[in-house]
């Protein structure tokens, strides 16, 4: 889930990055702002509107788990491969019918022990099913990092 923090901090690195790129006139700082921004702008802050409506005017439906997805990440200066679980599951609108997938931010760890009935809980905008939240609280946190 895209918290406030994480645009506050998004921000941040915008704001830096373009101070630092028109005091040094270094256009790779300019460059990376220009990233930034186009991430803050048309990912991060869209999915954080998206989750905030949800939240406020959604409602909270039981969807079936289809898959769990994984991916494998390699992260650190050293290279070491870190594995990424996603849940998809659906729901089926009783408005208008249609089947709506859903998908959860990466999880470190597997879902797959912690899920109940083979259901998890989302909430959605039946009239705007983009604007979803899927609860993923059942998933315990890591402990430490998960190495593969």
């Amino acid at each position: 889930m895209i918290t406030s923090t994480t645009l506050i901090i998004c921000s941040i690195a915008l704001i830096l990055l373009l101070i630092g790129g028109l005091v040094t006139h270094q256009p790779i700082l300019l460059v990376m702002a220009l990233i930034v921004a186009g991430v803050l702008f048309f990912v991060l802050l869209p999915k954080y509107q998206n989750q905030q409506a949800a939240m406020a005017q959604g409602m909270p439906v039981m969807a079936q788990v289809k898959e769990i997805r994984w991916s494998h990440h390699w992260v650190g200066s050293d290279r070491q491969p870190e594995t990424r679980y996603e849940i998809i599951a659906t729901w089926q609108n009783p408005q208008n019918g249609k089947t709506v997938e859903f998908v959860s931010e990466p999880l470190a760890i597997d879902p797959k022990p912690y899920i109940q009935n083979n259901q998890v809980k989302v909430t959605v905008s039946p009239q705007n099913p983009v604007q979803y939240v899927m609860d993923t609280s059942f998933v315990p946190a890591p402990t430490t990092r998960n190495f593969h």
